[in-house]
């Protein structure tokens, strides 16, 4: 009987725990502020840019899905509901996300290369 107890107590705490963090709204702009704070060196100043810059060219509903996911800490469920949207539409945004974020900051990256004659 008091496993039951227990085990129902620790479900409705874990729940309610859930429910505050998918409550809670993230203000974004902190997130886009996070990026720009403390540029103690000059190559992670540029760096930076380049993924804010990069984060910015991507479509609003993937950038959300990343930012929620790498600066908000939260779980692709938690995401899901956060955004309403399937679970597979929140894969599918953050794996395309990823993919852009990663060719935007390649060709950039290979743009700064000095070019040969």
């Amino acid at each position: 009987m008091l496993t039951i107890v227990h085990h129902k107590a620790v479900d409705r705490l874990r729940r309610q725990r859930g429910q505050a963090r998918i409550n809670e709204s993230i203000e974004l702009t902190a997130v886009h502020e996070s990026l720009s704070e403390s540029d103690d060196f000059a190559a992670t100043s540029v760096k930076r840019s380049l993924v804010q810059e990069a984060l910015n060219s991507l479509p609003a509903e993937q950038r959300k899905a990343i930012e929620l996911a790498y600066f908000g800490g939260y779980t692709q469920i938690e995401i899901s509901k956060i955004m309403n949207v399937p679970l597979g539409t929140v894969k599918s945004r953050i794996r395309l996300a990823l993919e852009r974020l990663r060719a935007a900051i390649s060709e950039r990256d290979a743009s700064d290369l000095p070019r040969g004659r």
